[in-house]
């Protein structure tokens, strides 16, 4: 695709930016308790604007001590006292310095975690019941937030973004579930906004008329009697705009409890691309001469350029993507290959627990400022054996420092779990980084090898300096009468190919991540499917809650049923028996799936490591894991050797 608007230029204000792509505002957990960036952050910040996205825009950053800044024990970042000023001028000069522009995300979490809001009541937006501002304190915060700006003109930011989105205060002045007050900030629409505009105005009074005031805004919200995108999303777009905004920058509200969301914030691989943009086009639509920046899972790059082609939208803030490939702008731009997003969540649910952010795809995340991959000083001749994502990222490590590597694959293609593992179309994201790894390795001095099964024999005659074992599971069938018969397949052999899974009736059994997805894939071929879980829920090794949520959400769309707390106890021909709560029962099934789970292949892996003195053993051979684990420790033996 011609990319006519993606990477042209766009003005904000008086300030223009290179392309329409920012960074979204996302937290690290890495600030520190005197609320200064650190070196990390730093380096996380500057490695994005050298990666070519043209504006960067902070995570939350407090604007008043008026109201806690403290999440869960962490002091954020703040830019609420003049002596911060120092830390955040050594961030913009990094960031200016790779050839960005950066806004701070001025912010206050008011009643979502429990200490303040509009009024006193009960909400599924709050950890516990806050008490209400009182109209002293509500002038102060307009105050500080028109102090914070001045600061962050004085630091060197090229312009504010007011967090009015996701739940927090700003956004529970605007909405009209949560605002009940009745006095000037409160009941009306006007008097709604009434909080927003005059921090707007104390803004704009202390840092200038030309500089550039972005606002972030909740054009849905997970609550009864709050804003349901349409009318309400675009009035209060518009009110901004009549005050002079930047931009509009489209989220959503989700509320503390966890729930099912049409609009999720964080929109998990379960759940279409580019979720958000729907909220994004109607006030685009209604509003076609404001700045409107989209969101929500924007990672195709041909994707976004056809939003902007048809008007959907003008900019877009890119969150995870950037965790996955900081370079992902300037890569796309040039049609080079670049690390996707599997949008997995795993980065998401990590903050939620006190954590620095982590991606199951970029080992590299939050290490920026650490020294790049090294050349060897002695090459050696490196024998690969498993072409999984840790097989692979071992390879390319060894390859890119200097040795000479050969990767050997039993199977015809490559990518081992990942190759049954994309084959459900709620795993699309998993096809594009397998395409990611096969284009990678096809780009680099790796010799590939697949449909090569390695014996020992092989590797004592090759004679490697060094050997890495990623040689993956195997399945772990349980023990069940019937189960040995010929319509019984394993949930990776029926992945790999549909056309196994015979007969109108379907049995999964397991109720794992594999199962679900192994049902919904047949289910997408027409089965009637049908999950036998023994556990008391589905998926519950999955922890991240959303991912789960939204898994039982696409079930249910496909008609798939399951039985939990039950356990299959005899597979006949056509049929199977099932135990559960309530006594036994026959389920028809034309077809059985196993989906119990695998162990390490350690018959393989012990024999294969006789073969050389140095061995790097990684991935599920050697503990069962996820693919970010077999992406660390595949780096991490590239590395070593």
């Amino acid at each position: 695709m011609e990319y006519k608007q993606l990477f042209s230029p766009i003005t904000l204000g008086k300030l223009e930016i290179k392309n329409r792509l920012a960074m979204a505002p996302m937290g690290t957990d890495l600030a520190h308790p005197v609320r200064l960036w650190g070196d990390e952050e730093i380096a996380y910040f500057a490695e994005r604007a050298k990666g070519g996205v043209g504006l960067i825009i902070s995570p939350f950053t407090a604007a008043t001590s008026v109201l806690s800044d403290i999440l869960r024990g962490r002091p954020l970042m703040a830019i609420n006292s003049d002596d911060q000023i120092p830390s955040h001028k050594r961030m913009t000069d990094a960031v200016h310095k790779a050839g960005g522009k950066m806004f701070v995300q001025c912010a206050i979490f008011g009643g979502k975690f429990g200490e303040a809001a509009p009024v006193s009541m009960h909400s599924p937006n709050f950890a516990s019941r806050p008490r209400e501002l009182t109209l002293d304190e509500i002038w102060r915060i307009i105050a500080d937030f028109g102090q914070a700006a001045r600061r962050a003109r004085e630091a060197g930011y090229d312009g504010v973004e007011i967090h009015g989105c996701h739940g927090y205060l700003i956004g529970q002045f605007i909405s009209p579930a949560m605002n009940k007050r009745t006095d000037e900030f409160g009941g009306s629409f006007e008097a709604r906004m009434k909080f927003p505009v005059e921090i707007f105005r104390a803004m704009r009074k202390q840092a200038g008329d030309d500089f550039p005031l972005g606002f972030k805004m909740s054009a849905w919200e997970d609550i009864e009697g709050g804003i349901r995108g349409g009318a309400e999303s675009i009035a209060v777009v518009k009110r901004m705009a009549d005050e002079g905004i930047a931009y509009a920058h489209v989220g959503t509200l989700n509320t503390t409890v966890e729930r099912l969301s049409p609009y999720p914030s964080v929109p998990c691989m379960y759940v279409p691309r580019n979720t958000l943009v729907p909220l994004a086009a109607e006030i685009k639509e209604a509003l076609p001469g404001i700045t409107v920046m989209a969101t929500g899972s924007i990672i195709v790059p041909d994707e976004a350029e056809q939003f902007l082609q048809e008007g959907k939208c003008d900019m877009f803030a890119l969150g995870r993507t950037l965790l996955a490939e900081p370079h992902w702008v300037n890569k796309a731009q040039k049609g080079e290959n670049y690390r996707p997003c599997i949008r997995c969540n795993v980065c998401h649910h990590q903050l939620w627990f006190a954590e620095p952010l982590i991606c199951t795809v970029n080992p590299y995340l939050l290490k920026e400022a650490q020294e790049p991959i090294q050349p060897t000083s002695r090459k050696k001749k490196v024998t690969v054996v498993g072409g999984g994502p840790g097989g692979i990222n071992a390879a390319l490590v060894a390859s890119a420092r200097g040795h000479d590597v050969t990767l050997y694959e039993g199977r015809p293609y490559l990518g081992g779990m990942l190759y049954p593992g994309s084959r459900p179309d709620c795993k699309a994201e998993v096809r594009l980084l397998l395409a990611h790894y096969e284009r990678a390795l096809k780009e680099s001095k790796v010799t590939v090898k697949t449909g090569v099964e390695v014996t020992l024999a092989m590797v004592q005659a090759q004679k490697p300096d060094a050997l890495v074992l990623a040689v993956g599971s195997i399945p772990a069938a349980p023990d069940i009468p019937g189960i040995k018969q010929s319509h019984v397949v394993t949930a990776i052999d029926a992945l790999r190919d549909r056309g196994i899974v015979t007969g109108q009736h379907v049995v999964v059994i397991g109720g794992g991540d594999v199962g679900c997805e192994t049902a919904c894939h047949l289910a997408d071929a027409g089965k009637e499917v049908t999950i036998v879980e023994i556990l008391p829920a589905l998926m519950t090794e999955q922890y991240i809650n959303n991912v789960k949520m939204q898994m039982y959400s696409l079930l249910d769309r496909k008609g798939v049923k399951y039985y939990t707390s039950s356990q299959v106890t005899q597979i006949d021909e056509k049929t199977l028996e099932v135990k559960g709560p309530a006594g036994w029962w026959t389920l028809p099934a034309e077809s059985v799936v196993v989906a119990t789970g695998s162990r390490p292949a350690v018959d393989m892996r012990e024999t294969l490591r006789l073969g050389c003195a140095e061995v790097h053993i990684v991935g599920d051979c050697a503990k069962m894991g996820r693919i970010r684990e077999a992406v660390l420790e595949g780096d991490r033996a590239g590395r070593l050797i």
